[in-house]
């Protein structure tokens, strides 16, 4: 665009080999349960962030884990911009080792040792996902990005876009689709999915390489078995045409 003559090309991959990707069922209330046994077993004193759908969301998480002796506090845009500034400093600094938050958390904030990043809902896309996960284990070692996934995050997140302009309506549909997609896909390697929407190609034996940071897909033993359902579909179409 900007016309160049012999300009040089600065390219880097958008994978983030130290990020282990999971996508895990959400049932109900006792997701915040396995969260706080989660916590505490296996990161103790860690630092993580708990994405939020609503500041409401934020609100009652933090709580429930400050009831269970974790140090948590929440983070969303009803707070004033002091609280908000001293809620960062103090996550940063470790006074508080886990932030609830909305996605108006984490922009600008660059700490390093942030070992997991769960989110309670589901993103609104597959970039969001990307970028509030990519928080995680900026200091390069293993960090883990938890996905808790219900359908009925879907209807919220379609209740909200029914209010967006009718021209941007579509295209959060979209995204929106993409991502339910990828929390439903118990098959393909979850980086391939991120990398191949980034346009860049990743396979499921290049996942494998590193054990400790394969993701969920890639680690399963579960057996699949292709069918060619072909001639079944079209008998079930004859039949119901007739």
């Amino acid at each position: 665009q900007l016309q160049i003559p012999r300009c040089k090309w600065f390219l880097s991959s958008f994978n983030r080999p130290n990020l282990k990707y999971v996508v895990t069922s959400k049932k109900g209330s006792s997701a915040i349960t396995e969260i706080i046994n989660l916590i505490k077993t296996n990161y103790g004193k860690a630092s993580g962030i708990i994405y939020c759908l609503s500041r409401k969301d934020c609100e009652t998480t933090a709580e429930k884990l400050q009831t269970s002796n974790i140090k948590a506090i929440c983070y969303h845009a009803g707070l004033t911009d002091k609280v908000r500034e001293r809620v960062q400093q103090d996550w940063i600094t470790d006074k508080y080792k886990v932030v609830c938050a909305t996605i108006a958390f984490g922009m600008g904030i660059d700490k390093p040792d942030v070992r997991y990043v769960i989110h309670y809902s589901m993103p609104k896309s597959i970039e969001g996902y990307y970028q509030e996960a990519g928080r995680a284990g900026r200091d390069g070692l293993v960090s883990t990005c938890i996905l808790y996934y219900n359908y009925s995050d879907k209807v919220r997140y379609m209740n909200m876009i029914m209010k967006e302009p009718p021209h941007c309506q579509q295209v959060s549909r979209n995204n929106l689709n993409l991502v339910v997609n990828f929390c439903e896909n118990l098959v393909d390697c979850r980086r391939s999915v991120i990398l191949n929407y980034f346009g860049e190609h990743f396979t499921r034996e290049q996942c494998l390489q590193n054990e400790k940071t394969a993701c969920d897909n890639c680690r399963r033993t579960d057996k699949y078995k292709e069918l060619d359902v072909t001639e079944v579909s079209k008998k079930i179409v004859t039949a119901i045409k007739d």
